[in-house]
C-alpha cells in the first residue's frame, strides 16, 4: 500500500521507489508491558510487535540501488496488520524515507538529480505538514 507521501514523491521523483516493509519482531522487549511504560496494564498476549524498513531504490547505470532505514518497537492491537493500521509508521515515515534517500545519495559520487528533487520535496513536504 502507497502511503500520501509515496504517491506524492512519485509525482516528482517517478525513477525513485519508495516502499515500507513490515515485518513481525520475534523476540521483541516486552519491557513495554511494565509499571510505568507505554503498554502497562495491557496483556502481552494482545499486541505484536513490528519493525518498520522504508527503502529507496531507483535504477542507475542497469542495477538497482538501495538506500533503507529501520525502526523497530512499533505495537499494533494483534490481528491488525500495520500496513493498514499505520502506514505513516506513527509519524515516522518522513524521518525515515529521509534517511533512506540520504543513504541512497551517499553511495553515488553525483548522486542522480532525481534524489536530490524528492529530498527538496520532502523537506517542503514535511514543513507544510508541521505548519498543518
Amino acid at each position: 500500500m502507497e502511503t500520501n507521501l509515496q504517491k506524492a514523491l512519485a509525482t516528482v521523483a517517478p525513477s525513485i521507489s519508495i516502499q515500507t516493509i513490515w515485518t513481525e519482531d520475534e523476540s521483541p522487549d516486552n519491557s513495554i508491558f511494565s509499571k510505568g511504560c507505554g503498554l502497562y496494564g495491557e496483556d502481552p498476549d494482545d499486541w505484536a510487535c513490528w519493525e518498520s524498513a522504508i527503502e529507496a531504490t531507483i535504477i542507475h547505470n542497469g542495477e538497482m540501488v538501495t538506500g533503507s532505514a529501520y525502526m523497530g518497537g512499533t505495537w499494533e492491537k494483534y490481528g491488525n496488520n500495520p500496513t493498514k493500521t499505520n502506514p505513516d509508521i506513527s509519524g515516522y515515515e518522513p524521518q525515515m524515507v529521509e534517511e533512506a534517500l540520504e543513504e541512497l545519495k551517499a553511495l553515488f559520487g553525483v548522486p542522480p538529480k532525481e534524489i536530490e528533487t524528492a529530498l527538496s520535496f520532502l523537506n517542503s513536504y514535511s514543513e507544510s505538514e508541521i505548519a498543518a
